[in-house]
């Protein structure tokens, strides 16, 4: 397994124990980490160091109760690995449950993770009423949980 890819399969290891630790240890200052999705998004950041990535975390896990979290498929192009997956969570305030299949797209370079984008159905945050619209159709490929 190339170094890249082992790095981030360990990394979804450890998150998968609900362990973070091993993932900021490999992350220089200076990281992209970026979750991309509509604004008003709670956590729709961008993150520049691992003190950064740390506080992400604390604020995910603070505010969603994560029932499942699948990474899928890994495809290993070198030095980018792009993971497509799918979550199940709960709001911690409401216990509201919603479903999202995301895509997790990895740089790395002399074993460091430099960049990280999420990609969430772009359908959760109306889900959660963060965004007020009036319609939306459900994405057609969400999992009951």
């Amino acid at each position: 397994m190339r170094i890249a890819m082992r790095l981030v399969a360990d990394a979804y290891d450890a998150l998968a124990r609900g362990d973070a630790g091993p993932l900021l240890v490999l992350i220089p200052a200076g990281i992209e980490w970026r979750i991309v999705g509509p604004a008003s998004r709670p956590h729709g950041i961008v993150c520049r160091t691992p003190v950064d990535v740390q506080k992400y975390f604390g604020d995910l896990f603070s505010s969603e109760r994560i029932t499942s979290f699948e990474p899928d498929d890994f495809i290993d192009m070198g030095e980018q690995i792009v993971v497509i997956g799918f979550v199940a969570s709960a709001t911690e305030s409401t216990g509201e449950l919603f479903n999202s299949q995301w895509v997790h797209i990895f740089d790395v370079q002399d074993g460091l993770r430099t960049r990280w984008s999420d990609f969430l159905d772009s359908s959760v945050p109306i889900a959660l009423d963060v965004l007020p619209l009036a319609s939306s159709a459900p994405s057609p490929r969400t999992r009951a949980t």
